[in-house]
């Protein structure tokens, strides 16, 4: 038996199982990711003077800095990852640990666990096609980021640079998760 033996068949059944709640979550997600955009984009688009503004305000304030960072220069796409970023990450972390957590941990509870087991599968199969999956959400999710941000008129390389992070935090945070199983 090789180290995952039966990966796909518990990918597909996984998948199977959050067919509903994945899309949905991945929707809502870039649903707040977009809605920061076109608010972002309508209020300090309009003219270079309200992006200078715009840091001359949040320059100063500390707290701004320790959560966000200091603002890369005075344009609309530096704007709306400051203002949007770190709660956008957020949700991608919950959504990834939570997804790794409910395909693995969750199974052990509710029994599933010993069923799946019982197969022929191997000791590595559930946690790596939990992971997979966390994977390939993450994925959607950044290039969902990226259309978005491109949508919103912003640069396209930055677009694609975001939303490889939001993508890379995503599976990171399910590996730790992943980790914290075993």
């Amino acid at each position: 038996m090789h180290a995952l033996t039966g990966f796909l068949r518990l990918l597909r059944l996984y998948a199977r199982i959050d067919r509903i709640k994945l899309p949905v979550v991945l929707l809502v997600i870039a649903g707040l990711l977009y809605s920061t955009v076109v608010s972002v984009v309508d209020v300090y688009g309009g003219s270079p003077q309200q992006e200078m503004q715009y840091a001359a305000a949040a320059a100063p304030s500390v707290v701004g800095r320790v959560f966000a960072g200091p603002i890369d220069g005075p344009s609309i796409g530096a704007i709306v990852l400051n203002e949007g970023y770190l709660f956008t990450a957020l949700a991608v972390v919950f959504m990834s640990t939570l997804l790794v957590v409910r395909h693995t941990r969750q199974d052990e509870e509710t029994g599933r666990g010993e069923l799946i087991g019982s197969t022929v599968i191997s000791k590595h199969a559930p946690l790596a096609a939990a992971l997979g999956l966390a994977v390939i959400a993450n994925v959607v999710f950044g290039a969902l980021a990226a259309a978005i941000l491109m949508a919103g008129d912003l640069d396209t390389a930055g677009s694609v640079y975001t939303g490889a992070a939001f993508a890379l935090t995503g599976i990171t945070f399910a590996a730790l998760a992943g980790v914290a199983r075993r």
